[in-house]
């Protein structure tokens, strides 16, 4: 239940972004990003930054679009998410200390330098994360093994059939994105890991994506289909 607001942020988000253009992508994500931080406890909330990016980099490769323009988008929507996100934080700490007079500020800055270190960490607890990371990718990686089959069995003859780098390349960028925020909040996330784990989701995703999208047809494949 404690990371229930940050699903519904997220569905909400990857809905509009299916159902409808959206004008001002800049502020779309600066709001994800404000919500999130309102009403997440730091739960999972890089997922409503990277599922709404994975459905928008899902929409702009089926259009075929430049590989190296749609990577900077994304960056700059991930930084209006990041201003959204720790610019709510920042409010709310302002306005605690400004009104009831605390020295907010300073003990959230104490706060952010112990749960971002892992000294105080037990080693079976980071033990506990390893294994099911583990565990979770294992299940994840007979599914992706399978799909790998698939893709090759679909293209029998691999001589019409070309790497797709460009497309597999933003599916992976966006997946460092859990990388990025576990470093972020490593003590956190150890501690926590009865929930936190859950951020993990987006990175497996990514990985299907990433093996769906292994192989497409050559220019002279699909000239062929056409002909027939």
């Amino acid at each position: 239940m404690m990371a229930a607001p940050v699903f519904f942020i997220m569905m909400i988000a990857c809905i509009l972004m299916l159902v409808r253009e959206i004008k001002d992508k800049y502020m779309f994500f600066m709001i994800i990003g404000g919500l999130t931080s309102f009403f997440d406890f730091l739960t999972v909330p890089i997922l409503t930054l990277g599922m709404p990016l994975l459905i928008y980099a899902l929409i702009k490769n089926k259009k075929k679009c430049d590989v190296k323009k749609l990577l900077i988008e994304l960056f700059k929507y991930c930084v209006m998410w990041g201003i959204g996100y720790f610019g709510i934080w920042l409010a709310k700490w302002i306005l605690v200390d400004v009104i009831c007079k605390k020295e907010i500020i300073k003990t959230s800055l104490e706060q952010y330098i112990y749960r971002s270190k892992v000294e105080n960490v037990k080693l079976e607890s980071f033990l506990w994360v390893i294994w099911y990371v583990i565990n979770t990718l294992s299940i994840s990686f007979i599914i992706v093994c399978g799909l790998t089959i698939f893709k090759v069995l679909k293209y029998k003859d691999l001589k019409n059939v070309k790497f797709n780098f460009k497309e597999i390349l933003v599916y992976f960028c966006i997946s460092l994105l859990v990388i990025l925020w576990i470093l972020i909040v490593k003590q956190h996330f150890i501690q926590h890991r009865f929930f936190t784990y859950r951020n993990i989701l987006l990175t497996v995703i990514c990985m299907f994506l990433m093996i769906y999208n292994l192989f497409i047809p050559t220019e002279s494949s699909e000239d062929n289909k056409k002909n027939k």
